[in-house]
């Protein structure tokens, strides 16, 4: 199956977890665990600004990324970086028998997760 040129490079990175003082699961930080090539797609966007001044700011972003062969590791705690922006991954699938894993990630561009 050919979905396209894998030619933007991405970083995947994993939770750190601990138990606070109430007993619930919380992430402390994220650590590196996979840097692939990958096809990009946008998906949707919405903007706040002065339309009228030509000065929109893209505040939240819906981004598909495509990397060669399923991984059943990356789950939705895990987040993407691309293009030093970070993306929360909402869905993750096998695509094409498989082939591709299937990213779905979501830009806020207010939020900077803490890189371990």
């Amino acid at each position: 199956m050919n979905i396209g040129s894998f030619n933007k490079q991405i970083k995947l990175y994993e939770p750190n977890e601990r138990i606070n003082s109430f007993g619930e699961t919380e992430i402390t930080d994220y650590t590196l665990r996979i840097t692939a090539m990958a096809r990009r797609r946008d998906i949707e966007w919405s903007t706040i600004g002065e339309e009228a001044h030509g000065k929109q700011l893209v505040v939240e972003a819906r981004t598909e990324f495509y990397i060669k062969r399923f991984r059943s590791a990356i789950t939705e705690k895990w987040i993407v970086q691309y293009d030093n922006r970070y993306y929360e991954i909402t869905r993750v699938d096998e695509f094409g028998k498989a082939e591709f894993s299937r990213i779905l990630g979501l830009r806020r561009d207010n939020w900077t997760p803490t890189i371990a």
